[in-house]
């Protein structure tokens, strides 16, 4: 659609979690023996980056996840992707301001966002327990929209954050703010196939 806009969350290949990654680089025996798997890791994300191109003035950014591939050189193939189709790298969290404006019209909309992956968030194993882990995470950031994934569900929550005016006439505001967790491109269970979920 011509009004879309995305932002992208992370893990954007099945690949090493982090705890498999650190195991991997404790390989002592030939230094030279990861060159084939970097070179393998640099042809997908450039097929990846292809797939993405039509799309790329659309994206905001992208935030790296837990599945990334780390380079010798300290980059990751998340940065790699984002080089390649020009657009922001996000890092691990990110802070974001939109405004919105309509031709014709005098005023204009600002949305703020706090965007991470969302690992480390605990709580997924139930939808209220992920909804309270969300909520607990972004509810020190004074934003109206946070979006997390990392664990293949989707949910969202709604809150209201009261207030009044720094001056004026006293009278309460609300403030909304959505939580959103976003899911993710890979089925956690697969039928027929042993994922790493299991």
């Amino acid at each position: 659609t011509p009004h879309s806009y995305a932002i992208l969350l992370g893990d954007y290949f099945t690949w090493l979690r982090t705890h498999a990654r650190e195991w991997v680089r404790q390989y002592p025996h030939d230094k030279n023996s990861f060159d084939a798997l970097h070179t393998w890791r640099h042809q997908a994300t450039g097929d990846f980056a292809k797939e993405l191109e039509p799309i790329k003035h659309k994206i905001v950014g992208m935030h790296v996840g837990n599945h990334s591939h780390e380079y010798p050189d300290g980059s990751n193939d998340t940065m790699e992707l984002c080089r390649l189709l020009g657009v922001t790298y996000l890092e691990q969290t990110c802070l974001t301001r939109l405004n919105f404006c309509v031709k014709g019209r005098p005023s204009h909309k600002t949305l703020t966002m706090l965007s991470l992956h969302g690992e480390g968030i605990g709580g997924g194993s139930t939808a209220g327990g992920d909804i309270n882990a969300m909520i607990n995470k972004g509810m020190a950031w004074d934003v109206d929209l946070v979006l997390l994934a990392h664990n293949h569900q989707k949910n969202a929550a709604h809150t209201v954050h009261l207030g009044i005016p720094p001056r004026g006439e006293l009278r309460i505001q609300e403030k909304p703010r959505l939580f959103v967790r976003c899911g993710c491109f890979v089925r956690g269970y697969t039928q027929g196939c042993n994922t790493y979920a299991e």
